[in-house]
């Protein structure tokens, strides 16, 4: 089917019988681009049929997908109506975004047929004028069904991120899955939204009510993207990137007409600026990430980038939610395997809290005359263990910071736990303090701690132990 001569003239009557198309008062149109001049308008359309359509078993229907109402005229025959075009706000009826007529054979010949359609679209929410999203005459279908089919394989990415969704919620809502679990929330609220077309067939001012909602899910994803996959920064940059990523996404969002490019600038650009991050980190401009899944990261946003320019048009109806059941797949993975990780680390480090606990209720009661024996250079000195602040590892020797002297230790950090009392505590894999000088414990920006000693020292506490050191300090 080919469409030859379209024009648009002025809707002054509803009568099609007194309507006339001329140049003088009509105007040429491209359908392909096309955008009503006003609220109400006739057109009229030359469509070009073959003899295999017109005498195929298939009835034909006359398909038109638009945000307005519309009445239909083949060749001068009533078609049917999209809901009720009027050239009066009062008269209109909205009819559904998708709607497909029945047309009768004898309505149509082989070669040119006179498609004349009255459109209005009064009960628009937003300032843009109607416009088409299809128009064509083929094999009569039910509108829902047909968007139903190709909507359908879109189910499968939906149960993936149920099932993500599910274990999730069954770790409960902790603090670190929250970014993720919100990630999950809005594809699938995204991807509901997207498949409501082959599920209902809305009003056609609701068409762009339904656009802005992808879009602005998508903006909230790509940001939520971020604040999974950027790990082990101060909250002050984590803020800094994201504010950066949502400010530009915005900016670039509000230029742009088209929801389509709207919702792929709200993935592409965290992408980028994701990209970018790791790229100054891997040149040293800024300090390394320690994340050992900054591969699996980059392999996210590198696909999102790559989807976004490979399949262009086709992105959001299916390629995006595969990607991004893929991505929730991938990064319940690596959230489940940071559980392991830290449940290992606070099963390693109980111990270690409790014996703090004891330390502090216990430390002025332990005698002051304990030594622990330093061999050094062929002669043994004797170091009171009451006069040790705390040790730092230092290769293959561990210092021992006293009130008075530096002491080395030849051995390993473990090997000296096993030597001390029960008032030294291990607080950070390379750090031991004595209990009886701690004065002050505080939260760093980067979320470890670090605990204020006698004589003006300050150790580092690491990010498992400072919770049960907290807990156990306020006692």
């Amino acid at each position: 089917m080919a469409f030859s001569q379209s024009l648009e003239c002025p809707a002054i009557q509803e009568d099609i019988s007194n309507v006339e198309f001329s140049l003088s008062t009509c105007r040429e149109i491209n359908l392909s681009d096309y955008v009503m001049s006003g609220p109400a308008v006739w057109l009229t359309i030359s469509i070009d049929l073959t003899t295999k359509q017109i005498e195929s078993e298939q009835p034909l229907g006359l398909f038109i997908s638009g945000n307005m109402s519309a009445s239909a005229y083949l060749n001068g025959n009533y078609i049917g109506g999209k809901g009720l075009a009027s050239i009066t706000p009062e008269n209109e009826v909205a009819g559904a975004f998708d709607w497909v007529g029945f047309v009768d054979p004898s309505f149509v010949h082989q070669g040119a047929n006179t498609l004349t359609l009255l459109i209005s679209s009064h009960r628009n929410i937003t300032s843009r004028q109607g416009y088409f999203n299809r128009l064509y005459v083929g094999e009569f279908i039910n509108t829902t069904d047909e968007y139903n089919k190709h909507y359908a394989l879109t189910f499968v990415p939906l149960g993936a991120m149920l099932i993500g969704l599910a274990f999730l919620l069954s770790r409960g809502f902790k603090r670190s899955s929250r970014p993720l679990l919100a990630l999950v929330i809005i594809a699938i609220v995204q991807l509901l939204i997207e498949v409501s077309r082959g599920i209902y067939a809305y009003p056609y001012y609701l068409q762009d009510a339904r656009l802005f909602a992808i879009a602005l899910c998508a903006f909230f994803f790509g940001q939520c993207l971020l604040l999974v996959t950027i790990r082990n920064v101060s909250r002050f940059r984590l803020l800094l990137i994201v504010s950066a990523s949502s400010l530009l996404t915005l900016a670039v969002q509000i230029v742009t007409e088209d929801y389509d490019y709207k919702a792929i600038v709200a993935v592409q650009i965290p992408a980028v600026l994701w990209l970018l991050w790791t790229c100054a980190q891997k040149l040293k401009l800024i300090k390394p990430s320690t994340s050992s899944h900054q591969n699996t990261y980059a392999l996210i946003f590198l696909s999102l980038l790559l989807a976004t320019f490979v399949t262009k048009n086709e992105f959001l109806d299916s390629f995006f939610y595969y990607l991004i059941a893929a991505i929730v797949v991938a990064l319940t993975v690596v959230e489940s395997k940071r559980k392991v990780t830290l449940e290992k680390e606070l099963s390693n480090t109980k111990h270690q809290a409790e014996k703090l606990k004891m330390a502090l209720a216990l430390t002025y009661e332990k005698p002051a005359d304990q030594v622990i024996k330093i061999k050094s250079a062929g002669q043994i000195t004797l170091v009171p263990m009451d006069s040790i602040i705390f040790c730092k590892a230092a290769g293959d020797y561990v210092e021992l910071v006293c009130k008075d002297q530096s002491v080395l230790f030849s051995g390993s950090l473990q090997r000296l736990i096993d030597e001390l009392t029960s008032g030294f505590l291990k607080v950070h894999r390379s750090y031991i303090v004595n209990a009886k000088y701690i004065t002050e414990l505080k939260r760093m920006p980067s979320g470890n701690g670090e605990l204020q000693l006698a004589q003006g020292h300050r150790v580092p506490v690491s990010r498992a132990m400072f919770i049960k050191i907290r807990e156990t300090v306020a006692e």
